[in-house]
């Protein structure tokens, strides 16, 4: 081979390796750099990640803490959403009513009876009827008030709206999208102030307008006046000066008082004065005011309260009140002693009934007599003692419930009883002498020449002679003064029956009945419904007085009053309103029942068999007159009947008339009409 085309070779070879290895280097450099920029990618895609996934994070914190304020701003302002999918009947709740009304239900689905049944059972009815009219198209928002019962909860008060959002191709509602709203606490301010009105319209408390001039004038009463002083309504809401109303006594005093707040520039009154009923009589009342400066003149409003009972037993109290304080006082024994039964006479001064003023005892007798038993009796208008409060364990096993006067030694001889064993005297019978029975002590409490009860004490244990006499002795100090505070309670319940109750037949008294007619009135023309009043009259009373004497009459009057209260019904007013003549109310009567009842008390009356000393009086008959209530007063409703009466005598006696004006009918004698013509002769 020529050495021309050698060299030429070689170049060449030597060109292509040279390029075969410039080929590779690129080659190998392109790789590293491919390797290179994966691993940046690599890193650059890791980095994005990390910070992905940190924003992830922190939207997911985000997300919570916004669904957290949402929760709690819901819960604050005590909003729930609903949600209620009728095509699955699933309802959606999201939010709180907030503490005390949590129903669980929140981000739940829950089937629509389960949240249905959490409505109060006497609100499902309403609610139901007003969510039907909107979902037929009656209303076009659903919204109702009614209570649900959370979980264990008491049941609380919500305002549900809502609308239906979505409705089928033939227009029936598929979804219904709303709100609850927590209204107890509304609720329980509504509630307290119907109850306050009601307690201002119908309670005993008078709210009053004054306007304070140089002749302060009264310009509002409260409606309830009307029922608690007697007077006709709406005569007093044109206003009225003070001197028509207040006592004269009263007048300068209480306008000194109001004349001193409004100089003083004072805003608050309180005094006591007393007013006049429409019967003519006054009552004690307390007047709470508060001065308004806003008008010319100034006024006063604020309200009454009639403290009558309270006045009348003042006196009385503090008599009693001064006995025993003075008793307290000469007590001289230990320091403890009289600081106890000083506290004790305080504490029974204040106890409203016989009740309380035993369990005050109770507790001062545990203290002064430790160990002994005890209980103390009090007595009866028959004389029969009853066991009222008790304390240890031997007077429940040994002491009888009730017994009479005759069964305690102590109330027999007017004096205390000691029993120290059988030897050395004799146990009372109201005492289980059955067993070993140790000392006991009776000690008889006597006010104003009346037994009004008795101290009894039994020993736990034996005692000796000395301790059981000054026992004796501290026992007889505490009955001295519980027996006053027993004879001051006793009387004061004695009172108030004298109060309203005749004394010789036991009917209700005329003064009852000008008190219970006009409220009896106004209630049944209030609930529409009738009244019925009855004046009945004995038959030529004077008759048995004159011939038979004054006790014949009595006797006549007290049969004749018993008969009126067997045919009359429990909740009717009788009552006698004066010498031979009784008024019986019959609130909710109609005018044949009360004719009937009438005509049976007629009856029985006649059918009486009395007897006086020896004689048979002659056969007792009743003449009557009755009215039906209608828009008038207790006085016009009283003189009609009364007239009723007058007609029934001068139609013969022995037969009750109505008044003019209701239907007219004469209720003869059941026998024949030769009674009817023989009445004119009784």
């Amino acid at each position: 081979m020529p050495e021309s085309t050698s060299t030429a070779l070689l170049t060449v070879l030597c060109t292509l390796i040279a390029g075969l290895f410039v080929f590779l280097l690129l080659q190998w450099r392109s790789r590293q750099r491919k390797a290179r920029q994966i691993a940046e990618l690599r890193d650059a895609n890791q980095r994005l990640e990390t910070r992905a996934l940190e924003l992830a994070q922190q939207m997911t914190r985000e997300l919570e803490a916004g669904k957290a304020r949402h929760h709690l701003i819901m819960a604050g302002a005590g909003i729930c959403f609903w949600d209620w999918d009728l095509g699955r009947d699933e309802v959606h709740f999201e939010g709180s009513l907030g503490e005390g009304a949590d129903f669980g239900f929140d981000g739940d689905r829950i089937p629509s009876n389960v949240w249905f049944r959490a409505v109060h059972s006497e609100d499902q009815a309403g609610m139901w009827a007003l969510l039907d009219g909107h979902m037929r198209g009656k209303a076009p928002v659903f919204e109702a008030e009614y209570r649900v019962v959370p979980r264990d909860r008491q049941p609380r008060w919500v305002m549900a709206r809502a609308v239906v959002v979505e409705r089928s191709a033939d227009g029936a509602p598929t979804r219904l999208s709303g709100t609850l709203v927590d209204i107890e606490t509304r609720k329980q301010v509504e509630m307290a102030l119907e109850q306050e009105r009601r307690l201002f319209n119908s309670g005993p408390v008078i709210v009053i307008r004054i306007r304070l001039d140089d002749a302060p004038t009264y310009t509002y009463f409260s409606s309830n006046v009307y029922e608690l002083w007697g007077y006709p309504s709406a005569s007093l809401d044109r206003g009225c000066r003070r001197a028509d109303l207040v006592h004269p006594d009263d007048l300068e005093r209480t306008l000194a008082t109001y004349r001193e707040v409004i100089a003083s520039g004072g805003r608050h009154l309180q005094t006591e004065l007393r007013y006049r009923m429409h019967d003519e009589s006054y009552r004690w009342h307390s007047l709470y005011g508060k001065v308004v400066r806003g008008s010319d003149p100034p006024e006063l409003v604020g309200y009454l309260i009639d403290i009558e009972d309270r006045k009348q037993v003042d006196q009385e109290i503090a008599s009693q009140k001064a006995m025993l304080e003075e008793l307290v006082v000469n007590l001289r024994d230990s320091e403890h002693e009289r600081t106890l039964l000083h506290q004790t006479g305080d504490m029974l001064n204040s106890a409203k009934n016989i009740g309380e003023a035993c369990a005050i005892v109770q507790r001062t007798a545990q203290v002064m007599f430790p160990g002994w038993s005890g209980a103390i009796s009090t007595s009866d208008s028959a004389g029969h003692l009853t066991v009222r409060d008790q304390w240890g364990g031997v007077v429940t096993q040994r002491l009888l419930p009730s017994f009479g006067n005759e069964q305690c030694w102590a109330l027999r001889r007017g004096r205390s009883h000691t029993f120290l064993d059988g030897r050395r005297s004799v146990p009372c019978q109201h005492v289980d002498c059955s067993g070993e029975l140790q000392a006991t002590l009776c000690v008889p409490m006597v006010a104003d020449g009346k037994v009004v009860g008795a101290l009894h004490l039994m020993a736990d244990a034996h005692v000796i002679d000395g301790e059981v006499v000054r026992t004796m002795e501290r026992a007889e100090r505490l009955g001295e003064t519980l027996k006053l505070s027993l004879s001051n309670l006793g009387l004061r319940a004695s009172l108030q029956e004298q109060a309203i109750r005749d004394g010789l037949t036991g009917l209700y008294n005329r003064r009852l009945l000008a008190e219970r007619l006009p409220a009896e009135l106004v209630r049944c023309q209030r609930t529409s419904q009738p009244l019925m009043l009855a004046m009945m009259d004995i038959d030529h009373f004077k008759r048995f007085n004159d011939t038979y004497g004054h006790e014949a009459g009595d006797l006549v009057l007290h049969a004749v009053a018993r008969c009126i209260n067997e045919s009359v019904r429990g909740y009717d007013l009788a009552c006698r309103y004066g010498g031979e003549e009784f008024c019986i109310v019959l609130p909710g009567c109609s005018l044949d029942a009360a004719m009937a009842r009438l005509q049976a008390m007629r009856q029985l009356a006649s059918t009486l068999s009395l007897r006086h000393a020896g004689q048979v009086l002659p056969v007792v008959t009743l003449s009557g007159g009755l009215a039906v209530a209608g828009p008038e007063s207790a006085e016009q409703l009283v003189a009609r009947a009364d007239a009723a009466l007058y007609a029934a005598k001068a139609a013969g006696r022995d037969c009750v008339m109505v008044a003019d004006g209701d239907v007219e009918r004469v209720v003869q004698p059941a026998a024949s009409l030769r009674l009817v013509g023989e009445a004119g002769n009784r």
